[in-house]
């Protein structure tokens, strides 16, 4: 499965009846998931056991399986019971949870009157849950978010009418007078879609005199955070990186020592799309190839380089959420008189990931290294690099200059 496959939940059930879901255990959730020393494997999300141990996550042994003290079968909905000698636990099947795994993790109740509406609840399957749940298309609508029920620590719940102004009408079929809604379940925020991630389709169906079989389905969903009309993809026209002498940008050339300011800023057609950006890196180079090539770091992984610092006069600085300047001497490498500033930017859908980052003994405004979970950016975020290329007089010497995103 691809970045963008999603597990799909699909539940029917009679209007006023209850009815429950099949859920799907995936450790790349949560690596902490797969116990008694047991890795993840994270195609497929699930946690490889040794053969002293078993169970989706590896949590039962196997010597005390269905010892005396689960004589009395105190584990319910299939689970597996284990016990040593003070005590018995239920080991519970994906579907639900609690001591004796009585509380299924997926409930929808359906109301016909006096106003149709659907009620969903939901217990993810996750040590702590950190995402967001919410309908579908709406993830940043905060009205049409799942809530933690109170008395709760992860158990959320959202009650819909089947027409609704702020979360968009449920979809209906005429022909068996059914209302469908989606809900997304995001594990990790509410900006970054993951294969284990699911995908709940919730029916009320009038004409069921029974609650229809759960079914678990596969489904692929492509980009379904971005806005209606909104093409999420960064574009060359998204972010622009200017240098600038005196107020006035560099239309040809420099003269050595003269104090250049470089601005990397969100432009007006990323703005609709991103709300912050994080300067991952930024390079001067003499714009050679081979041997001849030459280059120092102004910013390297987020962070000041050391390379400049004979030459920076003001490091970096967060303007704001969306731009960020710094100002060095202009300096000209020894082989050649063109200078090519080349910048590598992060646009981000969510502002904590472009937070303070830690650089050696003080923090950075201007970027930050984002929420990690196995070593994948916890944020939609997409990468754009950008150039500009001038070139030092220290003699007479002309030249042009020209930006470029690469």
């Amino acid at each position: 499965m691809g970045l963008y496959s999603k597990m799909q939940l699909f539940l029917c059930v009679l209007s006023t009846l209850v009815a429950t879901a099949i859920g799907k255990f995936d450790c790349r959730r949560d690596s902490s998931m797969c116990l008694h020393g047991s890795n993840c494997n994270d195609v497929d999300g699930i946690c490889q056991c040794s053969v002293l141990y078993s169970g989706v996550d590896c949590s039962i042994v196997e010597a005390e399986k269905e010892q005396s003290l689960c004589g009395s079968s105190p584990c319910s909905n299939g689970a597996t019971c284990s016990s040593d000698s003070s005590t018995y636990k239920c080991h519970c099947t994906e579907n639900f949870f609690g001591t004796n795994c009585e509380t299924s993790r997926y409930i929808i109740t359906c109301t016909s009157t006096p106003t149709p509406q659907m009620t969903l609840r939901l217990t993810p399957q996750v040590p702590s849950f950190t995402g967001k749940i919410f309908v579908e298309g709406k993830a940043k609508t905060t009205a049409c978010h799942m809530t933690l029920v109170s008395g709760t620590t992860q158990t959320y719940e959202l009650t819909l009418t089947h027409t609704h102004a702020t979360c968009g009408n449920a979809v209906h079929n005429a022909s068996t007078d059914s209302h469908t809604r989606k809900f997304y379940v995001l594990f990790a925020s509410d900006s970054i879609v993951l294969t284990s991630d699911e995908v709940v389709t919730a029916v009320c169906d009038d004409t069921q005199s029974t609650a229809a079989s759960s079914q678990l389905g596969i489904t692929d969903i492509d980009s379904i955070l971005s806005p209606v009309g909104v093409d999420m993809s960064i574009k060359d026209e998204d972010v622009d990186l200017t240098l600038t002498a005196s107020g006035s940008p560099i239309s040809s050339s420099v003269s050595l020592g003269d104090d250049i300011t470089a601005t990397i800023e969100m432009t007006a057609a990323g703005l609709p799309k991103f709300v912050a950006l994080r300067v991952e890196g930024c390079v001067a180079s003499n714009t050679m190839a081979g041997g001849d090539f030459k280059s120092v770091r102004f910013i390297n992984s987020s962070c000041p380089s050391s390379d400049v610092d004979n030459v920076m006069i003001q490091k970096p600085s967060k303007v704001s959420d969306t731009k960020v300047t710094f100002i060095y001497d202009a300096f000209k490498f020894t082989n050649q008189d063109a200078v090519s500033v080349t910048c590598t930017v992060k646009m981000c859908t969510e502002k904590s990931t472009c937070a303070a980052v830690q650089c050696g003994g003080e923090t950075q405004p201007y970027s930050g290294n984002g929420r990690k979970k196995r070593g994948l950016q916890s944020d939609i975020i997409t990468k754009r690099t950008v150039r500009t290329t001038y070139r030092v007089l220290t003699s007479g010497v002309q030249g042009n200059t020209s930006s470029t995103p690469v």
